[in-house]
């Protein structure tokens, strides 16, 4: 196989950190149409806890809410053909409640045919909320229990 042969995956990046320009992939569609995936990053410390935050307050919530306008910007492009597929973390704390927000935009919107996948199951509050007083999830240092984090 020639390297002419080898087939080319173009992949863009459009999101740093959560509150990076929502227009960003968009933009990135408009210059280079064929790209074939967009990575989108939201996790952070900071961003963790406010989404902790968010989902303590509203168990619905959890997930950066701002990506839903991210998609919005791109079913434009969708309803015209594009391809490009979304790899992002935006689901954060409650990928599930994300999907179902993606979901319902897209079928109002004429895109119910897109396809959407989660990865869930990283989520161990509950394991360790069940498992408080074990040492494995006691602070180094203090040997407080981490729950004291989540308010027991």
């Amino acid at each position: 196989m020639t390297q002419k042969d080898k087939p080319i995956v173009r992949i863009g990046n459009a999101q740093g950190f959560w509150g990076d320009r929502l227009s960003a992939s968009a933009s990135l569609i408009q210059q280079q149409p064929d790209l074939d995936y967009i990575t989108l990053d939201y996790l952070a410390e900071v961003s963790l806890s406010i989404m902790a935050i968010q989902r303590e307050k509203n168990p619905q919530e959890g997930y950066a809410k701002d990506f839903i306008e991210t998609i919005r910007s791109l079913i434009p492009f969708w309803l015209k053909g594009s391809r490009v597929k979304i790899v992002t973390n935006a689901g954060g704390l409650n990928p599930l409640a994300c999907a179902k927000a993606c979901r319902d935009l897209l079928n109002s919107n004429g895109c119910e045919t897109l396809k959407i996948g989660v990865v869930d199951g990283d989520d161990v509050i509950s394991l360790l909320k069940k498992n408080a007083e074990c040492h494995f999830f006691k602070n180094l240092d203090t040997q407080e229990s981490v729950l004291i984090l989540f308010h027991k």
